[in-house]
């Protein structure tokens, strides 16, 4: 089972943090999709850490401002190859503890255009665990479809904000 269900798809530039990553075949010659990242600056791209199988990032790169997946005629998207993958030097494969992965690519990313932009994050001010639990979140990415495929254009999907034992308890096969 997926952890994000009944996403809908996302409207061209409605996320310009967004990043897809590929991971170059070893025997096989077309890139394999495999996560989403969030661009936090113009050198780094946060994802998760059990996107990178090995940490050699030779063996990935990524594209941002892509709106359908397979599209490699898009004039908006820029491909970056990376420099150095950072895994989170406490992060446990077997539990997901601390999955978490930052990603510097080859060049700085570019954010000439408004395809392309690093996230927005929290405001100024220290919100509180209260203010953060009452709010919702969204989450973006080319999750499955219903058939079970890799969709092909990129996909959203609402979500409350919970807490973590309230997330463990209805989910704990995750």
């Amino acid at each position: 089972m997926g952890l994000v269900t009944k996403g809908i798809k996302a409207e061209r530039g409605d996320w310009p943090w967004h990043a897809a990553l590929f991971a170059r075949g070893k025997t096989i010659a077309k890139p394999e999709y495999k996560c989403g990242g969030s661009i936090i600056s113009e050198n780094f791209i946060l994802s998760a850490a059990h996107c990178i199988q090995e940490p050699n990032p030779e063996r990935y790169f990524v594209k941002v401002g892509l709106y359908q997946l397979y599209n490699d005629t898009d004039p908006n998207v820029e491909i970056y190859n990376l420099f150095e993958i950072i895994l989170h030097p406490k992060y446990d494969s077997r539990k997901f503890y601390n999955d978490i992965a930052l990603m510097r690519p080859d060049r700085v990313i570019s954010f000439a255009t408004f395809v392309v932009f690093p996230i927005c994050l929290w405001p100024a001010h220290n919100p509180t665990l209260i203010d953060v639990l009452s709010k919702s979140g969204i989450a973006v990415g080319f999750g499955f479809d219903e058939s079970h495929r890799i969709s092909e254009t990129l996909q959203q999907a609402s979500m409350k904000v919970i807490e973590k034992q309230r997330c463990i308890e209805q989910l704990p096969e995750h």
